[in-house]
């Protein structure tokens, strides 16, 4: 008996020790985003007009994963809430770009429309810009930046990530 107790115990050590994962995970992934944000108590409709858009209207809005998106939506108002939503309208692998150029590379210019007493329109190109007090494109124009620490795990990988999120507000349209 004791010796068929010592081979079930053996033979269980030996299929738990053999049940540990080669798996070889790969390191932290970094990205930069640009994103739209809606502070305001109304809603905007955005209208992108990018360099490039393929035949049912949709843009590459990203280097890595090929998603499309499309180049009009609406930001919905913040009304009673201090949690913004974050419009994500281009992402990339290039984390050292600044958010005015990853903008210039990928759009020509945004029009927007805000929906309060005044229905404001609002345009920006990388030379000018209407109804606004900042413009995006440029260098000096302000851009919230912060960086988010996030995980997409899978059974055996933690798959760490880092974002550098760059967020232009738009929240200060000229009257």
């Amino acid at each position: 008996m004791k010796k068929q107790i010592y081979f079930i115990s053996s033979f269980i050590l030996i299929m738990l020790s053999s049940c540990t994962s080669d798996v070889d995970c790969p390191g932290t992934f970094y990205s930069s985003k640009i994103a739209l944000i809606n502070p305001t108590e109304y809603s905007i409709d955005v209208l992108l007009y990018p360099k490039s858009v393929n035949a049912v209207g949709l843009y590459l809005a990203s280097d890595f994963g090929g998603q499309h998106l499309e180049t009009s939506f609406t930001m919905d108002s913040q009304q009673n809430s201090n949690d913004y939503h974050t419009y994500t309208i281009y992402s990339t692998s290039d984390t050292s770009a600044s958010p005015s150029y990853l903008l210039d590379l990928k759009f020509d210019s945004i029009k927007l429309t805000i929906h309060n007493s005044d229905n404001i329109q609002v345009l920006i190109t990388p030379d000018t810009i209407f109804n606004l007090n900042k413009n995006p494109f440029k260098e000096n124009s302000a851009w919230l930046s912060k960086v988010v620490d996030s995980a997409m795990p899978t059974n055996d990988c933690p798959n760490p990530t880092k974002t550098n999120l760059h967020q232009f507000s738009v929240d200060s349209p000229v009257n």
